[in-house]
């Protein structure tokens, strides 16, 4: 409840709510009158549109920091500043917002997950290959996305997958750039005949 008034007589009040309700109660009873309840107020054409914009952006900008449909929604979820009405639109629209997203956000986050030089080794590659997965899903025709795939194949231990999606990646490469990418996919092959020769035990290098 938002507000409330008076009849001049103090027999009635009027309530106001935050779903946009009225009622009218009997004040020697102490219940409302359902009869009297009012309809929601309706929003004009246009502030529905520009509130369902702004639910779409906010959404927007929730993927880019969680990446997953599933984290977004766990988001609105709960999200104190959502009413309930919008939160109810906002995961209603959640998911088809995931077609919006850019692969090559994806791809930047696995590289650094993957990346072979990279310094620290314990990353979360089980991450980056969820991540890849979901980006050439989007751009499957894509060289540089398919190398970082390759890689997270790669470190996740999928070395004949891995091969694979990195001879596609030279395949589709750019006539200028396939020299780079003959040299990743000579690079990943001597660094999985180097993981084949290490004793058993000793796991494979990423």
């Amino acid at each position: 409840m938002s507000s409330v008034a008076w009849n001049p007589a103090g027999t009635r009040i009027v309530s106001g709510s935050y779903d946009n309700t009225l009622r009218i109660w009997e004040s020697r009873l102490d219940e409302a009158l359902p009869m009297w309840q009012a309809a929601p107020l309706r929003h004009s054409q246009q502030e529905k549109a520009a509130e369902t914009h702004r639910l779409k952006e906010k959404i927007d900008d929730l993927f880019a920091e969680h990446v997953f449909v599933e984290s977004v929604l766990e988001a609105l979820r709960t999200d104190p500043d959502l009413s309930d009405a919008d939160r109810q639109e906002a995961l209603q629209l959640a998911p088809a917002r995931e077609i919006y997203l850019d692969p090559d956000d994806f791809n930047d986050k696995a590289w650094a997950l993957v990346d072979p030089d990279r310094e620290d080794k314990d990353t979360d590659v089980a991450l980056a290959l969820r991540l890849t997965r979901m980006a050439i899903e989007i751009a499957p025709e894509n060289s540089n996305l398919l190398d970082t795939h390759a890689w997270a194949l790669f470190a996740n231990g999928l070395h004949a997958e891995a091969l694979t999606a990195s001879a596609l990646a030279l395949e589709l490469a750019p006539g200028d750039d396939k020299d780079d990418y003959q040299g990743y996919v000579d690079r990943m092959r001597s660094l999985i005949e180097a993981a084949a020769a290490l004793p058993a035990e000793a796991g494979t290098p990423r």
